[in-house]
């Protein structure tokens, strides 16, 4: 009877057991299909997690780069800081220069308008002397010619009068004041013929000197013929205007030979011509060379060259003076053979009513004179 209460008991136990056992294993089914499907959904997460982490990768790379691009955009920005700071530095000491510049411009452009001045003067004064020179000439050459008509009459007079005492010699020996009028007479010859050999030798200086200006003259001719034929082509341009005289060389060159309008620097065509120009003057001996140099009626607008050059006076001097420069410093011209000068626009040569007459008086002149100093000896003489 135990014995089938403890099988019962036993089996009571097994069956409750079991109910509770597979209570658990449903549960634990349920749990463990929840936590697939938990699985499944971490596994789909943990896929797309790992696609944005590759998307994330590759941003990183991306930004990484583009960090590295702009950290070298950044260097170079640096070295332009420091390059902007060094030509800032490099602006403020050119300002300094500049002012300087221009403080020492105004100066030289003072003094060669001064001298300007004073070579136009001495140019009128020697052209005078010249005039006057030749009248002297002229009038000398009269009075010796009359001079020497005048002895010769005297000697007439002489002769006639001796052989009227040789012929009355008896007869007029007591006679005193014929005696004295015949010695007056001899002493009026010997006065004349001392003021002849005065007035022949002054003409003979006058002569020499006559000579010196004829050889002046022919040089001027040649050397006028020698820049037309070097410039012919030029000239039959209209680019170049030569005409020669027996008291100068003018030589006329439009804008667009030496320069670029507005502009003081030589084109490689100028300097060109300049070569040719040097290569002439290196055989003028004793001579005055000016450069002249010569603007249009048009304002300076600019603003920048407004500064440097605040009137055409400015400018047409400053021209001149490039070519002076290039002449001597390149060329080798003898510095004190040369003078430079402007005229701004107040000696045209074409009325200023259209830009092409504009562009003709847009010039710059070279003028070859005599050298005063050479006349100035010989006239002392």
């Amino acid at each position: 009877m135990k014995s089938k209460i403890r099988f019962l008991f036993s089996l009571f136990i097994i069956f409750f057991l079991t109910g509770c056992a597979s209570e658990e294993l449903a549960k634990k089914d349920s749990e463990i299909q929840a936590l697939s499907k938990d699985k499944n959904e971490f596994a789909s997460q943990a896929k797309d997690l790992a696609y944005q982490l590759q998307l994330k990768d590759q941003e990183i790379g991306f930004l990484k780069e583009k960090i590295n691009a702009n950290n070298q955009e950044i260097e170079a920005l640096n070295l332009k800081l420091d390059k902007l700071s060094t030509i800032e530095k490099d602006f403020a000491v050119l300002q300094s220069e500049k002012k300087s510049g221009e403080e020492l411009l105004n100066e030289k452009i003072k003094n060669l308008t001064d001298i300007n001045t004073a070579n136009e003067a001495r140019l009128k004064e020697k052209d005078d002397s010249i005039q006057k020179l030749e009248e002297i000439v002229k009038k000398l050459t009269d009075d010796n010619l009359k001079l020497a008509m005048e002895l010769e009459q005297k000697k007439q007079e002489i002769e006639k009068i001796s052989q009227d005492v040789k012929a009355q010699e008896t007869a007029f020996k007591a006679s005193a004041p014929q005696l004295q009028n015949i010695q007056n007479l001899e002493n009026k010859v010997q006065e004349l013929e001392k003021s002849l050999a005065e007035k022949n030798k002054e003409i003979a200086t006058l002569k020499e000197q006559v000579a010196e200006l004829k050889k002046f003259q022919e040089e001027m001719e040649k050397n006028g013929e020698k820049i037309k034929e070097a410039f012919k082509n030029e000239i039959k341009k209209g680019e170049i205007i030569v005409e020669h005289s027996v008291k100068k060389i003018q030589v006329v060159m439009m804008e667009q030979v030496l320069f670029r309008k507005s502009e003081i620097s030589l084109t490689p065509q100028g300097e060109k011509v300049l070569k040719k120009v040097a290569a002439i003057l290196k055989d003028v001996s004793d001579k005055e060379i000016f450069i002249v140099g010569h603007a249009d009626s048009d304002p300076v607008k600019d603003p920048i060259i407004k500064k440097i050059f605040p009137t055409n006076w400015e400018f047409s001097v400053m021209r001149a003076v490039m070519v002076v420069r290039y002449l001597t410093e390149i060329l080798d011209l003898k510095p004190s053979t040369l003078t430079a000068a402007g005229c701004s626009y107040y000696k045209p040569i074409m009325p200023e009513t259209s830009e092409k007459n504009k562009s003709v008086n847009r010039r710059t002149e070279i003028l070859i004179f005599p050298k005063f100093d050479k006349v100035a000896k010989k006239e002392e003489k």
